[in-house]
C-alpha cells in the first residue's frame, strides 16, 4: 500500500500476476512490456547499445516532447562485460530496476537567448 492508503497499485499487480499464473512469472520484467500489458498500446525499447550517447538523448527528448511515458532501466547481464554493478551503484543506481523518466530539458551550455 502506498503511503497515501492507494490500493489500485496493488490491485492492478495482482490481477497482471492472476493473469499471467503467478508472482514470479511477473518478476523481473521488461518496463515496455508493463506497459503494453496495462495500456494495450504498443511500446518499444531501445538498446542504446551501438547508438552515440546524443542518438539516445534525441530518442528521450522525442518521447517527452510526445508525451509518451519513458522508463530507463539497467541490465547488468546483457552488459555484464562491460560495466560492473558497483559502478551503477556509485551512481545511485539499482540492476534490474526500472526508472521513470518524468521530464528531459535540453540545456545547452553557452547558448544565447
Amino acid at each position: 500500500m502506498s503511503k497515501d492508503d492507494e490500493y489500485w497499485v496493488l490491485c492492478i499487480e495482482k490481477a497482471v500476476a492472476k493473469a499471467f499464473g503467478s508472482y514470479e512469472m511477473i518478476e523481473g520484467g521488461k518496463p515496455y512490456q508493463a506497459f503494453s500489458w496495462l495500456t494495450g498500446f504498443p511500446s518499444h525499447c531501445i538498446f542504446h547499445e551501438g547508438l552515440a550517447p546524443m542518438e539516445v538523448w534525441q530518442h528521450i527528448l522525442k518521447a517527452v516532447s510526445d508525451d509518451h511515458p519513458l522508463v530507463g532501466s539497467i541490465n547488468s547481464s546483457y552488459q555484464a562485460e562491460k560495466t560492473s554493478n558497483s559502478e551503477y551503484s556509485e551512481k545511485g543506481l539499482t540492476d534490474h530496476h526500472c526508472y521513470a523518466i518524468l521530464d528531459a530539458i535540453d540545456i545547452m551550455e553557452n547558448a544565447e537567448d
